[in-house]
């Protein structure tokens, strides 16, 4: 399967049963069935049609943070959309969705840019920052965007507008159509005091070496919005709240599952992180089932100790 592309396409890399670990934060996930690296848009709609031509399942992916790959791998073709143009003319910026967003954010500053501070230390590409509407500090990619272009279902070209991506809290339209491919956004930032920008960028970078060095997902949970019934749970427990919980709209998840005494648990391999509680780390060879237990384990002490439900920001893959 495929075979035509490499004479259609010489420069293209497709490989066949790829170790999903080898392009995952997590450097966890077994074989990728077919794997291929794309940077345009025409050779990702070419093999989208042949994949759907041959019944094969296929899923995306980017920088391969805030994934969960299975143990058995995915069992169609992984698509892996890497670094290609960027464009900036004014104001304007047109940048490739596989784009790492912090390439994108010293692009920026160096045209004199400011607006995307709240995205230092984000770690993936700009497409999939968009996707979860990626942010920091109560600011997030919906500030920045004006367009998004992208494949929808029968892989045509479509375009929307930020007020039809339907941005929420880590959240966009994209989340609910797994089938519509991010390929390029246009995003509106201004020329503000630089000096000022940079030096917030510094700070927040600095500020995110609290997150471990070990191989991990990014944060596994979302943050908890801010409910005077849930912050009525929380004092009953003896906890002590934090005024700016309130005043941000969100408790920190990392916070709740420091107060479960849950720091340094361990399943196997993956242990949550001692250094910033809302990430699991791999201590070596981890297997994603250790990572789904305790997981498992996480949800259910904060269902049951502090009656509050934990969702998932980590993605799933291979686990249908």
């Amino acid at each position: 399967m495929f075979e035509n592309f490499k004479k259609q396409f010489p420069d293209l890399v497709l490989k066949g049963n790829e170790p999903l670990k080898n392009h995952t934060t997590f450097k966890i996930g077994g074989p990728a069935k077919f794997f291929a690296e794309v940077n345009q848009t025409d050779i990702l709609k070419a093999l989208l049609t042949e994949a759907k031509a041959n019944n094969i399942a296929w899923t995306m992916i980017g920088g391969g943070s805030n994934i969960l790959a299975s143990d058995g791998g995915f069992n169609g073709l992984v698509i892996k959309i890497i670094p290609s143009e960027m464009t900036i003319e004014d104001k304007v910026v047109k940048v490739w969705a596989g784009n790492y967003l912090a390439v994108v954010l010293q692009s920026v500053l160096s045209a004199g840019l400011t607006g995307m501070e709240f995205s230092a230390g984000i770690p993936g590409t700009i497409g999939g920052a968009v996707k979860g509407n990626a942010g920091t500090y109560g600011e997030d990619m919906s500030k920045v965007v004006e367009t998004v272009n992208f494949l929808d279902e029968n892989f045509a070209e479509k375009i929307f507008s930020k007020n039809e991506c339907g941005f929420a809290y880590r959240h966009s339209i994209f989340k609910e159509h797994l089938d519509w491919l991010i390929t390029s956004v246009v995003l509106k930032l201004e020329r503000g005091d630089l000096e000022a920008s940079k030096k917030l960028v510094m700070e927040r970078l600095q500020k995110r070496t609290c997150q471990p060095p070990q191989p991990s997902a990014g944060c596994i949970f979302k943050n908890i919005e801010w409910t005077d019934e849930i912050g009525e749970k929380i004092t009953k427990l003896g906890w002590e709240l934090k005024p700016e919980f309130k005043t941000h709209g969100k408790i920190p998840t990392a916070w709740i599952i420091e107060n479960l005494d849950l720091k340094g648990m361990t399943m196997g391999k993956v242990k949550i992180s001692e250094k910033h509680a809302n990430y699991l780390v791999n201590t070596g060879d981890a297997t994603a089932d250790e990572v789904v237990q305790l997981i498992s384990l996480v949800k259910q002490k904060a269902r049951d100790e502090a009656g509050i439900q934990l969702h998932e920001e980590v993605r799933y893959l291979g686990f249908e």
